[in-house]
Protein backbone atom coordinates (compact mmCIF):
# COMPACT_ATOMS: atom_id res chain seq x y z
CA UNK A 1 0.00 0.00 0.00
CA UNK A 2 1.81 2.80 -1.37
CA UNK A 3 0.21 6.58 -0.15
CA UNK A 4 -0.12 9.14 -2.77
CA UNK A 5 1.53 12.42 -1.42
CA UNK A 6 3.17 15.73 -3.47
CA UNK A 7 6.93 16.45 -2.69
CA UNK A 8 5.78 19.09 -0.67
CA UNK A 9 3.71 17.24 1.96
CA UNK A 10 7.26 14.55 1.42
CA UNK A 11 9.29 17.49 2.50
CA UNK A 12 7.61 18.59 5.22
CA UNK A 13 7.39 15.21 6.79
CA UNK A 14 11.06 14.33 6.13
CA UNK A 15 11.84 17.95 7.55
CA UNK A 16 10.02 17.74 10.36
CA UNK A 17 11.29 13.41 11.10
CA UNK A 18 7.79 13.28 12.58
CA UNK A 19 6.67 9.11 13.26
CA UNK A 20 4.99 8.13 10.46
CA UNK A 21 2.98 5.34 12.12
CA UNK A 22 -0.37 7.98 12.26
CA UNK A 23 -0.24 8.38 8.66
CA UNK A 24 0.14 4.42 7.89
CA UNK A 25 -2.89 3.84 10.84
CA UNK A 26 -4.32 6.33 8.95
CA UNK A 27 -4.17 4.88 5.53
CA UNK A 28 -5.10 1.18 6.75
CA UNK A 29 -8.14 2.48 8.70
CA UNK A 30 -9.03 4.49 5.73
CA UNK A 31 -8.48 2.46 2.59
CA UNK A 32 -12.04 0.87 2.83
CA UNK A 33 -13.55 4.74 2.90
CA UNK A 34 -11.08 5.92 0.04
CA UNK A 35 -11.72 2.60 -2.21
CA UNK A 36 -15.87 3.36 -1.99
CA UNK A 37 -14.97 7.06 -2.49
CA UNK A 38 -12.88 6.00 -5.87
CA UNK A 39 -15.93 3.82 -7.23
CA UNK A 40 -18.66 6.33 -6.26
CA UNK A 41 -16.42 8.91 -8.33
CA UNK A 42 -16.51 6.43 -11.53
CA UNK A 43 -20.05 5.66 -11.05
CA UNK A 44 -21.15 9.47 -10.63
CA UNK A 45 -18.59 10.83 -12.72
CA UNK A 46 -21.10 11.08 -15.94
CA UNK A 47 -24.32 11.82 -13.31
CA UNK A 48 -21.74 15.31 -11.75
CA UNK A 49 -21.36 16.32 -16.12
CA UNK A 50 -24.77 16.18 -16.93
CA UNK A 51 -25.40 18.50 -14.11
CA UNK A 52 -22.58 20.87 -14.35
CA UNK A 53 -24.44 21.20 -18.56
CA UNK A 54 -27.91 21.51 -16.98
CA UNK A 55 -26.95 24.47 -14.78
CA UNK A 56 -26.83 26.89 -17.70
CA UNK A 57 -30.53 26.10 -19.09
CA UNK A 58 -31.78 26.34 -15.84
CA UNK A 59 -30.10 29.74 -15.17
CA UNK A 60 -31.91 30.40 -18.44
CA UNK A 61 -35.06 29.01 -17.24
CA UNK A 62 -34.87 31.20 -14.23
CA UNK A 63 -34.29 34.28 -16.21
CA UNK A 64 -36.97 33.91 -18.70
CA UNK A 65 -39.55 32.54 -15.70
CA UNK A 66 -38.18 35.74 -14.14
CA UNK A 67 -39.07 37.92 -17.28
CA UNK A 68 -42.28 36.59 -17.89
CA UNK A 69 -43.59 37.43 -14.51
CA UNK A 70 -42.38 40.74 -14.55
CA UNK A 71 -44.85 41.36 -17.46
CA UNK A 72 -47.71 39.28 -15.27
CA UNK A 73 -47.09 41.76 -12.78
CA UNK A 74 -46.95 44.53 -14.75
CA UNK A 75 -50.69 43.64 -15.91
CA UNK A 76 -51.86 43.26 -12.70
CA UNK A 77 -50.50 46.38 -11.26
CA UNK A 78 -52.05 47.89 -13.85
CA UNK A 79 -55.19 46.62 -14.03
CA UNK A 80 -55.34 46.53 -10.57
CA UNK A 81 -55.11 50.24 -11.03
CA UNK A 82 -57.63 50.90 -13.42
CA UNK A 83 -60.07 48.43 -11.67
CA UNK A 84 -59.37 50.86 -8.04
CA UNK A 85 -60.21 53.84 -9.90
CA UNK A 86 -62.92 52.43 -11.69
CA UNK A 87 -65.08 49.63 -10.17
CA UNK A 88 -67.07 49.27 -12.82
CA UNK A 89 -65.04 47.94 -14.74
CA UNK A 90 -64.04 45.30 -12.47
CA UNK A 91 -65.58 42.40 -14.12
CA UNK A 92 -63.86 43.36 -17.56
CA UNK A 93 -60.37 43.44 -15.94
CA UNK A 94 -60.97 40.66 -14.56
CA UNK A 95 -61.59 38.60 -17.63
CA UNK A 96 -58.47 40.42 -19.06
CA UNK A 97 -56.42 39.81 -16.00
CA UNK A 98 -57.32 35.87 -15.45
CA UNK A 99 -54.88 34.28 -17.91
CA UNK A 100 -51.89 36.44 -16.58
CA UNK A 101 -53.09 35.71 -12.69
CA UNK A 102 -52.81 31.66 -13.98
CA UNK A 103 -49.38 32.13 -15.49
CA UNK A 104 -48.16 33.81 -12.91
CA UNK A 105 -49.21 31.89 -10.13
CA UNK A 106 -47.99 28.83 -11.74
CA UNK A 107 -45.00 29.88 -12.77
CA UNK A 108 -43.95 31.42 -9.33
CA UNK A 109 -44.87 27.56 -8.48
CA UNK A 110 -42.43 26.39 -10.67
CA UNK A 111 -39.26 28.56 -10.03
CA UNK A 112 -37.12 27.23 -7.52
CA UNK A 113 -36.41 28.15 -3.64
CA UNK A 114 -33.02 27.06 -2.63
CA UNK A 115 -33.06 29.69 0.49
CA UNK A 116 -35.13 30.70 2.98
CA UNK A 117 -35.36 34.27 1.19
CA UNK A 118 -36.22 32.87 -2.12
CA UNK A 119 -39.01 30.83 -0.69
CA UNK A 120 -39.97 34.13 1.42
CA UNK A 121 -40.09 35.78 -2.25
CA UNK A 122 -42.10 33.26 -3.76
CA UNK A 123 -45.01 33.41 -1.22
CA UNK A 124 -44.85 37.49 -1.63
CA UNK A 125 -45.44 36.61 -5.30
CA UNK A 126 -48.19 34.67 -4.31
CA UNK A 127 -49.74 36.96 -2.17
CA UNK A 128 -49.95 39.45 -4.75
CA UNK A 129 -51.05 37.60 -7.28
CA UNK A 130 -54.02 36.03 -4.86
CA UNK A 131 -54.76 39.93 -3.99
CA UNK A 132 -55.16 40.61 -7.63
CA UNK A 133 -57.99 43.67 -7.46
CA UNK A 134 -56.05 45.35 -4.72
CA UNK A 135 -52.71 44.32 -5.82
CA UNK A 136 -52.00 47.97 -6.46
CA UNK A 137 -52.87 48.92 -2.46
CA UNK A 138 -51.39 45.56 -1.27
CA UNK A 139 -48.39 46.37 -2.97
CA UNK A 140 -47.93 50.06 -2.15
CA UNK A 141 -49.06 48.77 1.57
CA UNK A 142 -45.95 46.58 1.26
CA UNK A 143 -43.56 48.64 0.44
CA UNK A 144 -45.19 51.51 3.16
CA UNK A 145 -47.02 53.80 1.02
CA UNK A 146 -49.70 55.18 2.95
CA UNK A 147 -52.11 56.57 0.63
CA UNK A 148 -55.49 56.56 2.21
CA UNK A 149 -57.43 56.62 -1.24
CA UNK A 150 -55.66 53.53 -2.59
CA UNK A 151 -56.35 51.73 0.60
CA UNK A 152 -60.04 51.62 0.45
CA UNK A 153 -61.87 48.78 0.20
CA UNK A 154 -63.94 47.86 -2.65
Amino acid sequence: MRDIRSERAEFFWSLRGLPRWEQLTFSAVNLPFSLATTILGFVLWIPFHLMILLVLPFMIFTLVGSAIWMVCLGVMLGLSFVTERAPFLRPLTFVIALPFLILAHNLNGLTPAPTPGDMQAKVEKWDLVEAFPLTWSFMRFSFGHNDPASMRCI
